[in-house]
């Protein structure tokens, strides 16, 4: 059954913002325009959307997932009346590569850190350690994400490069993360540096901090082909009635290393959303509504945009940055907001919908994601990322890692955000 937004809640959210000393800018019509019949208005139409992107296949970055993406992202725009456009970047892109270790007659597989300087060779032998050991293959558990609990000790560890090679089991159980093979992110991409890394999955964990504490011999075999390659960033613009008005820029990440259907499923389906609302209202500012390639790759995408598109400092009047697992199940989200007057607000819209951030930040020191590399270029923000049980996991699809409930309600608050925002 549809979920319109009553007038009920209406009151509720006016109420909210009333008390931050903040009005509709809006009005009803914002709402209204979500009620109407734009094929994003419920939440099923919104589960359909992820369900869509899970089914294109792993979405890395200039991927057969990525070209999918973009057709059916473009097609989705051109629908609501608008003439997508592609922001196009060329990139050395990753389409072949070897990682695996032999040990004691059985062979491992992996994926190879994509922003490292590469083996002088296909083919490595030496021996397995622990951590200070001394040893040719430094073992150790890693995150997903360098942020997270024994992300530095990679870092370290490749910016020493000391070792002929790392073997990083991706880890991460004591934050509730599941098991699998679950890369970090290549934020290095453009200038690669440290050994050569292989990433392994966590269900090899025992054997190999095993052979690494007996110091067995390892073949270390790594290789990655790299050949020209292109993906493009989509964007849709609703033009806004005073063309002397700053933008205001509604962005998300578009790409993964899987399926990604919490990771980035979530986000696009509620950027959709938000396209579809905006369009059937005339604004008084220009929207320009971004979904942003090379996330995986040091947000590869997001730089060119802000160099072809965003270029001038100061331009934009706000940005929305929808990012990682917020809809997922179990998440841990991180509220960003520009102001702690904003991110009160924020905060409260979410705690109406029954929703609690995990962490809300006002410093430019401790955001995540994308929203990071837009703060210098000046204007509010407010952005909501996290990670859940399956981040980076091949395992991140529809029926196992999104929050049904959790989906609607966001879809709610983030239309209150954009109000909030435009205030």
């Amino acid at each position: 059954m549809a979920r319109d937004i009553s007038k009920r809640e209406l009151l509720r959210y006016t109420a909210l913002l009333g008390a931050a000393g903040i009005s509709w800018p809006c009005g009803a019509s914002f709402f209204d325009s979500i009620r109407s019949d734009s094929g994003y208005s419920t939440p099923e139409n919104l589960l359909s959307l992820i369900r869509d992107y899970d089914e294109m296949g792993w979405h890395r970055t200039g991927s057969e997932g990525d070209v999918k993406t973009h057709v059916w992202l473009k097609k989705k725009i051109h629908n609501l009346g608008f003439e997508p456009e592609e922001n196009t970047f060329s990139f050395r892109r990753v389409t072949g590569f070897t990682a695996a270790l032999d040990i004691a007659g059985e062979t491992i597989q992996g994926l190879p850190l994509f922003d490292t300087l590469g083996a002088p060779s296909g083919t490595q032998t030496g021996s397995l350690g622990l951590m200070n050991s001394g040893q040719d293959f430094i073992v150790l558990k890693a995150p997903p994400y360098y942020g997270l609990p024994g992300g530095q000790a990679l870092l370290d560890l490749r910016a020493e490069n000391a070792c002929k090679g790392i073997i990083a089991i991706t880890d991460a159980a004591g934050l509730g993360l599941k098991p699998g093979l679950t890369p970090v992110n290549a934020d290095a991409y453009k200038k690669p540096f440290g050994p050569p890394v292989i990433l392994v999955s966590s269900e090899q964990a025992a054997n190999l901090l095993k052979a690494a504490a007996e110091q067995q011999p390892v073949a270390f075999k790594h290789d990655i082909k790299r050949q020209p390659g292109k993906s493009s960033n989509i964007i849709a613009e609703v033009p806004g009635r005073d063309p002397g008005l700053k933008p205001f820029v509604v962005m998300t990440p578009m790409t993964g290393w899987w399926h990604c259907a919490s990771e980035r499923g979530s986000g696009l389906a509620l950027w959709l959303r938000l396209l579809a609302a905006v369009a059937k209202t005339r604004p008084d500012r220009t929207f320009l509504f971004a979904a942003t390639a090379g996330h995986e790759l040091g947000h590869m995408g997001l730089a060119h945009l802000l160099q072809t598109r965003i270029a001038q400092p100061d331009s934009v009047y706000a940005w929305l940055h929808l990012g990682a697992c917020f809809c997922g199940k179990n998440t841990f989200t991180q509220l960003q907001a520009s102001s702690p007057e904003l991110a009160e607000t924020a905060a409260s819209i979410m705690q109406s919908e029954g929703l609690i951030p995990n962490k809300s930040t006002t410093s430019p020191h401790d955001v995540v994601g994308e929203v990071k590399d837009v703060i210098p270029r000046g204007g509010k923000y407010l952005s909501i990322s996290g990670f859940d049980p399956w981040f980076h996991n091949q395992r991140d699809r529809i029926d196992q890692s999104i929050d049904v409930p959790r989906v609607a309600a966001m879809s709610r608050v983030v239309e209150a955000w954009l109000s909030a925002l435009l205030a």
